[in-house]
């Protein structure tokens, strides 16, 4: 296996609280990492750091990415998040969503026609683009979210609770999507499907030393 990301000691604190503590773990080019562990070890922490949503102090960790040592913020453009809950814009519709990410993405024509191409994979049809996302029932949030950002061109897609919402048949696609697409996931499931136990590589955050 080829490993595109190591992180090697990572430390992380909220004030005086320790939550990541020599954190070591590799990313797998490969094969989906699923990220295991229990409530409050900090498997969302590592993806808001390496997304750049929280922001890392010095010397608090080395990362080495296909193997040259980088610093965090020359690889995060290169990794799309799908965060929990999905941050869609309320009062304005699935079409114009699209159209803003994709501005804010720096993004194309061609990605608007790759995310309106994955709605549909999801079962989200046209008329549902039209409407107001604030009608929208929580899955098809789910469903908007995740294809606006899987349609991204991105080395690294870091997918937190992405089954939260879905209904059986959008949770057997994500699946399928993730399971075998050429693309490189980090995954942080509360309760994923087996079949994501089953075929991704896991990874076990041991929580921090008490403080």
């Amino acid at each position: 296996m080829s490993e595109l990301l190591i992180i090697q000691d990572l430390n992380f604190s909220y004030d005086d609280h320790v939550v990541l503590q020599n954190l070591n773990l590799s990313i797998d080019a490969d094969m989906p990492t699923l990220l295991c562990g229990d409530n409050g070890v900090g498997k969302t922490t590592i993806l808001n750091i390496l997304s750049g949503v929280i922001s890392l102090p010095e010397n608090h960790g080395k990362f080495f990415w296909s193997g040259k040592e980088v610093r965090l913020n020359e690889i995060q453009a290169r990794v799309a998040y799908i965060q929990s809950p999905p941050a869609l814009f309320a009062g304005l519709s699935g079409h114009e969503n699209i159209r803003l990410c994709a501005m804010l993405f720096n993004e194309c024509q061609r990605y608007r026609q790759a995310v309106r191409r994955m709605c549909r994979w999801f079962g989200l049809t046209r008329l549902d683009l039209d409407k107001d996302v604030a009608k929208y029932s929580q899955g098809m949030l789910q469903k908007l979210w995740i294809s606006i950002n899987l349609s991204q061109k991105k080395d690294l897609y870091l997918l937190d609770e992405p089954f939260n919402g879905l209904d059986s048949t959008s949770i057997s696609k994500l699946c399928e999507l993730i399971l075998s697409s050429p693309k490189t996931f980090l995954i942080v499931a509360h309760e994923p499907p087996q079949i994501v136990i089953d075929h991704c590589r896991k990874i076990f955050v041991i929580p921090a030393e008490k403080n």
